[in-house]
């Protein structure tokens, strides 16, 4: 403890300037980022556009790895990166495409059951509904933009309604196996406010993925 003049003891003071700074930096950064994401100015497309080809060649370069089975601890690193960014950025709002891709990159290729709250109140869903004969499967393919958030869980699933007891079972379901990297013009279009990107789903397969069946039920 400092002593301070005429022999008298003084308290230390602590400056807290580096914990200050790293939160000016931390919210300079996140500024930096909505702009980048959200903000309709030219500047800011013209940089969306240049690191949405930028990740996309580099994605793709990841996916022909994976195809070719000579996957770099560098295609690994990006592949694991993309699964977490992509991952928490669709949390909230397509926890489904989350769920399903964790599970195929880092899953034991069980069965995942998948809430139902959203896949049966789903346009394309709703819309397939009637067409159905009892205990029939039927098989659904669709455009991202006729439901954006399904299509990054499951695109084309299968789906059967069976009468039993005076009520209706539905069950959707979906092998999900992504592509391997051989059909390069087959693309996810990943998208986050104003920026987007269209990735190869085959770019996971440098974690060596594992096949599952995910599937969502619910009485009617």
């Amino acid at each position: 403890m400092p002593v301070g003049y005429h022999g008298r003891v003084t308290d230390e003071v602590k400056i807290k300037g580096p914990n200050n700074l790293r939160s000016f930096i931390a919210i300079v950064l996140l500024l930096f980022f909505l702009a980048f994401v959200y903000s309709p100015d030219p500047i800011s497309e013209t940089f969306r556009g240049m690191a949405s080809e930028g990740l996309e060649a580099m994605f793709d370069s990841v996916a022909d790895d994976a195809a070719l089975n000579r996957v770099t601890p560098l295609d690994k690193l990006i592949a694991h990166g993309g699964v977490a960014v992509g991952g928490a950025a669709y949390w909230l709002n397509a926890p489904e495409a989350s769920k399903i891709i964790w599970h195929y990159c880092y899953g034991d290729g069980s069965q995942l059951v998948i809430d139902p709250v959203y896949i049966k109140a789903s346009p394309v869903v709703l819309r397939a509904i009637p067409t159905l004969k009892d205990g029939e499967i039927t098989i659904v393919s669709f455009h991202q933009d006729d439901d954006y958030r399904l299509s990054l869980a499951l695109n084309p699933f299968k789906i059967m309604a069976k009468n039993t007891g005076g009520f209706t079972h539905y069950k959707v379901w979906q092998k999900v196996e992504f592509e391997i990297g051989k059909k390069k013009g087959v693309k996810t279009a990943i998208r986050l406010g104003r920026f987007q990107v269209m990735v190869r789903d085959g770019f996971v397969h440098a974690l060596g993925c594992k096949p599952f069946e995910a599937i969502s039920e619910w009485d009617g």
